[in-house]
């Protein structure tokens, strides 16, 4: 046995190993970029980055020849695995940079400068294996004069139910985007359940009589009126998704009509239960701030005589428990607003430069490429020295 770790020891330690990673990693930049002719970022960094590997879906209609027949045609949905993804190629580069740390590093003062090296370039994997899991990113559009404690996914959505009876306050119960596909959504606090008829991650919505035989969505509200037709997942960061699910709340086997929900209807739907009244309503997965921000005023400035962009800019005020009064901060290109663990930087605007846009990126382990980098470069710096203090003691004695 002591022999079997040795030998596997001296594989993961092995710089024919450390190569192979780097090639890897560079052959997985190259498809993430030419993949982001069609996809955002947002696609690519979760399909090519964030696993442990690349599938590729196969097209339909596509077969398999095995024995010279005809081509067996896959079925729908059918993936295969095809390269090695990030997760899979950094994980090996950090088991092996660890070897060859533990195979071949001393303790002597001499090697204290590599040390530093391999211990700045672990920290950094690790770093980005955990960054990648815990980072959060939304956005946050605020119109001018106007206060919000939230923040909104790009990307997922949820089902939210909320009961407004109470003057003083809103109820929400929400399910994310995830849930969405199951038969039934259920939870303690609602009278009642939902029972899921329909799911679309992305859909076509038309007026019903304008497609024949088009069937409406709904028994009640607005999808009486409409009709969806499935349509891929959009993966372009300039596209957006209208998520459409059709649920009918539900006590035991009594039914009170389905209703079509989506992030592509202007107005949410009602329901009344009792003496209470429910909003139902798809919309942004949201992510509530314990802090209120309030945008005072947006400026966009541009060169003299062009149209040219110069600066974006939002002035808002940041309210706590601690500072009920506020202080304001002032957020624009290249100077982010810090606090509480998020950083605040300025997107986009909208609305006739009346709605500001911020970028919201909540990030724990923010610090730890700036930590990493450092030990980096004094390592780098002390095997220098080291170096250089051995050229010149043996100059010296040869003089």
């Amino acid at each position: 046995m002591r022999a079997s770790w040795t030998r596997l020891l001296a594989v993961l330690a092995s710089l024919k190993l450390t190569l192979v990673c780097l090639a890897a990693s560079m052959v997985l930049i190259l498809l993430a970029t030419f993949a982001q002719t069609d996809a955002g970022i947002y696609y690519v960094k979760k399909v090519y980055f964030d696993t442990f590997i690349v599938w590729w879906n196969v097209p339909t209609g596509w077969g398999l020849n095995l024995f010279g027949d005809e081509p067996v045609p896959l079925p729908g949905g059918f993936r295969l695995p095809v390269f090695p993804g990030g997760f899979t190629v950094g994980a090996v580069l950090l088991a092996n940079l660890i070897a060859a740390h533990v195979t071949r590093f001393s303790m002597k003062a001499a090697k204290i400068g590599i040390f530093l090296t391999h211990a700045g370039l672990i920290l950094l994997i690790a770093g980005m294996f955990f960054s990648s899991i815990l980072t959060v990113e939304s956005r946050l559009e605020i119109d001018e004069g106007a206060s919000k404690n939230w923040t909104e996914d790009y990307q997922l959505m949820e089902l939210v139910v909320i009961d407004t009876s109470n003057p003083d306050y809103d109820e929400v119960v929400s399910f994310p985007q995830s849930m969405l596909d199951q038969p039934v959504l259920h939870h303690d606090r609602l009278p009642f359940d939902l029972r899921v008829h329909r799911y679309m991650a992305n859909a076509h919505l038309v007026m019903a009589d304008s497609v024949p035989e088009a069937a409406p969505l709904s028994e009640k509200g607005f999808g009486t009126t409409i009709a969806g037709i499935p349509a891929p997942v959009e993966r372009s960061q300039d596209k957006m998704n209208f998520t459409t699910v059709v649920v009918e709340p539900m006590i035991g086997q009594e039914g009170f009509g389905t209703y079509a929900l989506s992030n592509g209807f202007t107005q949410p739907e009602i329901f009344a239960l009792s003496g209470r009244t429910y909003v139902l309503q798809v919309r942004p997965q949201r992510y509530y701030l314990p802090y209120t921000l309030t945008l005072n005023d947006f400026k966009h400035d541009r060169y003299p005589g062009t149209e040219i962009p110069k600066n974006f800019s939002s002035q808002v005020t940041l309210t706590t428990e601690q500072q009920p009064s506020g202080r304001d901060h002032l957020i624009y290109m290249n100077e982010p607003l810090r606090h509480d663990g998020k950083t605040f930087y300025q997107a986009q605007f909208k609305n006739n430069e009346l709605t500001s846009i911020l970028q919201v990126v909540d990030n724990p382990g923010w610090t730890i490429p700036y930590i990493s980098c450092s030990l980096i470069a004094a390592g780098l710096l002390v095997h220098f020295l080291v170096g250089l203090s051995r050229f010149l003691n043996r100059r010296s004695l040869a003089t």
